[in-house]
């Protein structure tokens, strides 16, 4: 298997992330991905979306739920990114690195944050979800980070 660090593009990222997904699947838990606004929409600054989103999963993970954390694959996909698009937004994150993931059937659930109405890439997710069986539903309350 490719480390995350070696990977070469978002193809050979998501593998890794599949590899993750499935690992947590086998465990007969319902696997959830926490979805939010990271570049466009949310509190209109990546930094301070990417904190909230971090917190949603930590309070997630604390409660018991099954979450696969992107987290780990944030530096390698900006630095993909920044090969692929010069742009802020860059779809191919979600038409490689994202369909792939939700493809594999081994994320069952969305959970989407509140506030996450302006962003394009959340919007995009929850079609994908749509298409693929996936069911989306709101972050329940008690993950909702409270406000700094």
């Amino acid at each position: 298997m490719i480390a995350l660090h070696n990977a070469r593009d978002l193809a050979e990222l998501a593998k890794v992330a599949v590899t993750i997904a499935e690992r947590l699947f086998n465990l007969d838990w319902v696997v959830i991905q926490i979805c939010g606004p990271m570049t466009t929409g949310g509190l209109g600054n990546e930094m301070l979306n990417r904190k909230r989103h971090g917190a949603a999963i930590e309070l997630a993970l604390k409660k018991g739920h099954i979450i696969f954390d992107q987290r780990p694959f944030e530096s390698k996909l900006r630095e993909l990114k920044a090969k692929i698009s010069g742009t802020e937004y860059c779809q191919d994150v979600l038409d490689v690195f994202y369909q792939t993931i939700f493809a594999s059937g081994y994320i069952t659930r969305l959970w989407i944050l509140s506030g996450s109405e302006g962003s394009r890439g959340v919007a995009e997710e929850i079609k994908l979800a749509g298409r693929l069986g996936i069911g989306v539903e709101p972050l329940p309350q008690d993950c909702e980070p409270v406000p700094a």
